[in-house]
């Protein structure tokens, strides 16, 4: 038993980045290889270039290596030194050739044959990662620093601000919310439990009034004013009517 302890004492405690906060799991394996697709796609933009341009450099150092152990396998490479093979298997990698250094060997064939559908394979696997790190949507809100809980209709509500911090439209945006709750079972264990909050309004067909920078938004059938002088623009989700009452002194720019 005291063993047993020992090894889970011995595990190391991994963290794992959620949101703001820093949770620590215990028995969470920490292998490389199981899950290189989603280290790929979560490491910031750095790691990720550099992690790539080592592996570059790292697969041109091997072929120019294997290169090396042949008899003369590429024309006009012996002549320049070890660092010749190294820059054409750059070439070879990279599906580029020159001209001047080629393989004259059935050695060297074989060996860029093999780095050329190596070259063929990382150049995809890189543009597809890179695609798609790129094309991930990412939603962008702002949200209070503390929630509010006051008088609402009448009754005490728990009340949450946020908002878009992108400067376009969201349209019938939908919100559900959850709290985490450290509670005991009747036998005495405690546990963490999920319980969802009813909203107020979880379903809302956003209608945006934008003024000089400033948004208004309104609800169905609700009017506003606008002061006079201010550059103002409307904006509706789909299936909406929008009804704008101006004066004959307004004069339409037909920007809206």
């Amino acid at each position: 038993m005291s063993k047993l302890v020992r090894k889970r004492s011995e595990k190391k405690v991994r963290l794992v980045r959620l949101a703001q906060r820093d949770i620590e799991t215990l028995g969470l394996g920490q292998r490389f290889w199981s899950d290189l697709y989603h280290r790929s796609m979560t490491v910031s933009w750095p790691v990720f270039f550099g992690s790539a341009a080592s592996l570059f450099v790292a697969l041109n150092a091997v072929f120019g290596l294997l290169y090396s152990l042949g008899h003369e396998p590429i024309a006009n490479a012996a002549r320049n030194g070890p660092l010749a093979y190294f820059y054409f298997s750059i070439e070879t990698l990279a599906t580029v050739g020159y001209g001047d250094m080629h393989p004259q060997t059935n050695y060297g064939h074989l060996i860029a044959t093999i780095e050329i559908f190596t070259g063929m394979s990382f150049l995809a696997v890189m543009t597809g990662l890179i695609f798609t790190r790129f094309s991930r949507p990412r939603a962008r809100f702002v949200f209070a620093n503390n929630p509010v809980i006051a008088r609402h209709e009448g009754r005490q509500t728990l009340m949450i601000r946020m908002a878009n911090a992108r400067h376009d439209l969201i349209s019938r945006a939908n919100a559900r919310l959850w709290i985490i709750r450290v509670e005991h079972t009747k036998e005495g264990e405690q546990l963490r439990r999920i319980h969802e909050l009813k909203l107020d309004r979880s379903d809302h067909p956003i209608f945006i009034f934008s003024l000089e920078g400033r948004s208004v938004e309104l609800l169905p059938n609700q009017g506003f004013v606008v002061p006079k002088g201010v550059m103002h623009c409307t904006r509706a989700p789909e299936k909406s009517i929008i009804l704008m009452v101006e004066t004959a002194a307004i004069v339409p720019t037909g920007d809206t």
